[in-house]
């Protein structure tokens, strides 16, 4: 009954999604930049864009299936997408119509859950995390097991080459697979080299406490020529904060992702220490909602930043090579947090032809074509081809190597509407110097409701 009720409700969603498209802008996100994900990445323009692969049915081949194929983003990269996905067409003749939906997570997937709900035929689905619980919750994306069980040797070729925490992150207690990872994100610290070596400090190591990173902070802030220099640019949405509260033993939600943890005294902590390097230190800008902070760490007006790889789309745009990568400084423990993203199979009859289109965009071709700024390839050969390119920062090896003994970012199923709550959270805590505590206890209330 839950799912039939939501999918009715994401049905009449839909005319008031169509009326009032929103600019969406970054909202942290897992799963990689490139391909202009809601969160984390470009800003996304106001209506979706659709485009189909067009090649000609391989010779020999008595397939006419054709597949429509959800994908986030506003299709700025849509030549190159097409290109690979063509490559795909030629080599099976299935045929793959691809709509991508902008926006941020949220409103990505309430899109997807609106087309369904209307009726509208959707085969296949790129799932970042943040919405994989509530599509295998209400049953839009479809077991993969099936599938995995009568192809073992090809499926194991991609399995096999992944971090057990990455494999896991798409799998559910139930033991059932729901989508093959191709791309991934954490939480880490940019630094601009140059406002380092002009502050007389050596670049900061991977096992630097909270202490170390405020004391370098002090020394990265400044005033020239009339210009403020900032030490931080502090973290705004779920994704982001997450990677920051990792370090201090404690998440936004419970880890059985049924209970809000946000008010935690290790939360309140730590977004404290966050909102005091803006008002109590003047270590870091007040966020502004049209201000990128990646625009900000490569002009050097701030020295330091909370990103995954998703910064070297803007790196390679601005031809900026002088980034280094470091962990989120320890509180009371240093855990890196990811994103994962893969594409799931939503449709029942042409459940086949999808699965093994969603293997392909996790193999070689697809993954190399596609990822080689932005996301992190789930595939470890497959990362360990293509990073570092030019624009990768300086121990650019740490996006990979950190997620050896990292955790996923906790997203129940109603990652819609709690994300909502937090970034309002945020926004009034860094804003308007709301109180931290008072204001995460108010959302840890919203959230319960939201989540029970």
């Amino acid at each position: 009954m839950k799912r039939i009720l939501a999918l009715m409700l994401a049905a009449v969603m839909l005319l008031g999604l169509a009326a009032c498209a929103k600019t969406a802008g970054t909202a942290g996100s897992s799963a990689a930049a490139s391909s202009a994900p809601a969160a984390a990445s470009a800003p996304a323009a106001s209506a979706a864009a659709s485009s189909s692969a067009a090649a000609s049915t391989p010779a020999g081949s008595d397939s006419a299936k054709e597949l429509t194929l959800a994908w986030s983003g506003t299709g700025q990269d849509k030549d190159k997408f097409d290109a690979l996905v063509a490559k795909y067409t030629e080599e099976t003749g299935v045929k793959i119509n691809t709509v991508f939906i902008p926006g941020t997570w949220s409103e990505y997937f309430t899109k997807i859950q609106s087309m369904i709900g209307a009726g509208e035929n959707v085969d296949a689905a790129f799932v970042a995390i943040e919405g994989f619980n509530m599509m295998c919750d209400m049953g839009i994306a479809k077991p993969l097991n099936t599938y995995i069980d009568a192809n073992k040797d090809e499926v194991n070729k991609v399995l096999d080459n992944l971090e057990p925490s990455l494999l896991k992150a798409m799998t559910l207690s139930d033991g059932n697979m729901y989508a093959f990872p191709t791309e991934c994100n954490n939480i880490v610290i940019h630094c601009n080299k140059a406002s380092f070596q002009k502050a007389g400090l050596e670049l900061p190591k991977e096992d630097w406490t909270k202490d170390e990173f405020l004391a370098d902070c002090k020394k990265l802030t400044y005033e020239e020529n009339g210009v403020k220099h900032y030490a931080f640019a502090v973290p705004q949405y779920y994704f982001m904060i997450e990677g920051w509260l990792r370090n201090n033993g404690s998440a936004i939600v419970s880890d059985d992702l049924k209970t809000p943890t946000i008010n935690s005294p290790e939360n309140v902590e730590t977004i404290q220490f966050l909102q005091d390097l803006i008002y109590k230190y003047g270590y870091a800008p007040i966020p502004e909602p049209n201000v990128d902070p990646i625009q900000q760490l490569m002009d050097g007006t701030v020295a330091m930043g909370s990103f995954g790889r998703w910064p070297t789309l803007s790196y390679q745009a601005n031809d900026f090579k002088d980034a280094y990568v470091t962990k989120v400084p320890k509180f009371s423990t240093q855990q890196t947090m990811f994103g994962i993203g893969g594409v799931a199979v939503t449709s029942e009859k042409n459940y086949e032809e999808a699965a093994k289109f969603a293997l392909w965009c996790a193999q070689d071709t697809f993954v190399k074509g596609y990822l080689s700024a932005g996301g992190i390839p789930a595939n470890k050969a497959i990362a360990d081809e293509i990073i570092p390119t030019e624009y990768d920062p300086e121990n650019s090896q740490l996006f990979y190597a950190s997620l050896k003994d990292a955790v996923p970012i906790g997203a129940p199923a109603s990652y819609a509407e709690i994300d909502s709550i937090v970034t309002s959270a945020l926004s009034d805590i860094f804003m308007n110097q709301a109180d931290v505590k008072t204001t995460l206890d108010n959302a840890a209330q919203q959230m319960s409701a939201a989540m029970n």
